[in-house]
């Protein structure tokens, strides 16, 4: 037969192996995989209606929310096309379409797991009824469900600087999509707009509500339950190493995307577009052009500005250090909200591992009643002549200090703020860290640290798996020998869902799965997700086990 698959964007993975086990079954399958086109777009789409003999229509809480998919079924029984729903995720069957309601349902939800899903898939298709004609004349198409979808989309991706006025609006647009059960397009375009660079402040939360009001799109609930109640139970059995990024902080400061578009701006950046966006590559033009107490000046007056628009008017100038800012402004968050350093504060570690150079975490690790130690990363082969802080290591009474839980360790492993000199921030730093860290790791990383990063369970939180500073740190830390043990754990990570970002976003979550799985020692298990979906999913979790 000729298949048309009817499905949400945001079940791409369940749908991908839906379309190949109709395909082994000897059927021709079209599925659309553009996400957003004009009124082309939409004739396509229902001339496949036409040409196809049977709808498989894939039902998730997503699904049942899209208008899109509604169209395509309203089409499908204008043009008398057997409908044929295959459940793809646990969904109240009654919110679906009127059509599929009344229509045998093939439960797939558990393709993983058990061949029952095939073979159930297998018997439906052979009591698909025959294609009656199609009615002559044809029905004509329904509008296309998508409005001004594609003058939205260009809006946001355009290079034109936005108004505060033009942002309300689009966000009010993205708003009206989500509610009206353009959910999937809706979150993609929220997304894209997020990546933007200066968004107005107010506008951003704005939109963070956008993004928190529609359903993640990450992988399947049980595996993510499953890597929450991993993480818990080893952090519980105090065998847990968090691995911090820059990422927690991106709600006080803005991304590392939009800090290196910025810089690119102010100092004329001259290499290709797409590398205005990666910092390593603009810091390192801006310590060229500029030298490097430019660049050093210049980050930390960004973070600064950032956190004290942040705080508002009532912050003099001069007067709390950025230390402080990152505090002040973290004391004054809605204690509502879940917070990733509240989180990893109460959890019972030892030593945590942060490429932050604020250092927050130790604020929050006191106010959870804690008294961290501060450690910095020694990375360069030449540092004689650069000032560095005191080691918690070297001793006047020789007692070597030990973490504790109470007493944890911070590692900074790409230096701090407050010491200038040990930052690495552009891209020749990344080079030196990763040749001082591998050459000399026994006395740039304490034994303590190389132990934790050589039998725990590893958590990564707040990096993009594709980014320079986790591949240098992933590759200089976990090429030490006697890592043979971290067999025994799970290890999560946090990877925000490529899906506006990019070109096949299914193929961008294989390619990461397979990279940072089957291909990595030690594999990861990612959690498709944001810092604050992961940090929901842990309360949520704890609270069912309480």
């Amino acid at each position: 037969m000729k298949l048309f698959v009817s499905y949400s964007t945001r079940d791409a993975e369940a749908v991908a192996s839906l379309h190949a086990d109709l395909e082994r079954f000897g059927h021709e399958v079209w599925r659309d995989v553009k996400l957003i086109g004009g009124q082309a777009w939409w004739d396509r789409i229902c001339s496949q209606l036409q040409w196809c003999d049977a709808v498989v229509y894939a039902i998730s809480p997503s699904s049942v929310l899209s208008r899109f998919c509604e169209s395509e079924v309203e089409y499908a029984q204008a043009l008398r096309r057997p409908l044929l729903p295959v459940m793809v995720a646990e969904t109240a069957l009654g919110t679906a379409p009127l059509p599929v309601q009344m229509t045998n349902v093939v439960p797939y939800k558990d393709r993983g797991t058990t061949r029952e899903s095939v073979i159930a898939l297998a018997s439906a298709l052979g009591l698909v009824a025959d294609v009656s004609p199609l009615p002559s004349p044809l029905p004509v198409p329904p509008p296309a469900p998508m409005g001004d979808l594609p003058g939205l989309r260009d809006r946001i991706v355009g290079p034109d600087e936005l108004g505060e006025a033009e942002q309300r609006d689009l966000v009010q647009s993205l708003h009206r999509l989500c509610d009206g059960g353009g959910g999937d397009v809706g979150l993609e375009l929220a997304r894209l707009m997020r990546g933007r660079h200066r968004l107005f402040e107010s506008v951003a939360r704005d939109l963070d509500e956008v993004l928190a009001a529609v359903p993640s799109s990450g992988g399947s609930g049980s595996h993510d339950r499953t890597l929450i109640k991993s993480l818990l139970t080893q952090a519980d059995q105090q065998v847990l190493t968090p691995i911090l990024g820059t990422g927690l902080t991106d709600s006080l400061v803005g991304t590392r995307r939009s800090m290196a578009r910025t810089f690119a701006e102010e100092f004329d950046f001259p290499l290709a577009e797409h590398l205005r966006d990666d910092l390593p590559q603009v810091a390192q033009f801006v310590r060229v052009k500029a030298r490097n107490r430019t660049l050093r000046d210049r980050l930390r007056g960004h973070m600064d500005k950032q956190l004290r628009e942040a705080l508002g008017p009532d912050v003099t100038d001069g007067a709390l250090e950025l230390d402080d800012l990152f505090a002040a402004v973290w004391d004054a968050r809605d204690r509502t909200e879940p917070d990733p350093h509240e989180l990893l504060a109460a959890l019972p570690c030892a030593i945590y591992v942060t490429a932050h150079p604020a250092q927050l975490l130790e604020h929050a690790l006191r106010t959870a009643g804690k008294r961290p130690v501060t450690e910095v990363c020694r990375w360069k082969l030449d540092d004689v002549d650069e000032d560095w802080p005191a080691s918690p290591f070297d001793t006047d009474d020789g007692e070597s200090f030990r973490p504790s839980v109470d007493q944890p360790l911070v590692f900074h492993v790409f230096g701090l703020l407050a010491w200038p000199d040990t930052l690495v921030v552009a891209e020749d730093d990344y080079f030196k860290f990763l040749i001082g860290v591998t050459s000399q790791r026994d006395t740039k990383v304490p034994a303590v640290v190389r132990s934790a990063l050589a039998d725990s369970a590893l958590l990564v939180l707040g990096f993009r798996l594709d980014d320079w500073d986790f591949r240098t740190l992933w590759q200089a830390l976990m090429s030490q020998e006697g890592n043979r043990r971290l067999t025994n754990y799970q290890h999560i990570a946090v990877q925000v869902d490529p899906a506006g970002s990019a070109v096949s976003p299914p193929a961008a979550r294989q390619y990461l799965s397979d990279y940072f799985g089957r291909d990595s020692t030690p594999s990861l298990g990612l959690f498709w997700g944001s810092v604050a979906d992961i940090t929901a999913a842990v309360k949520t979790e704890r609270s069912r086990s309480a």
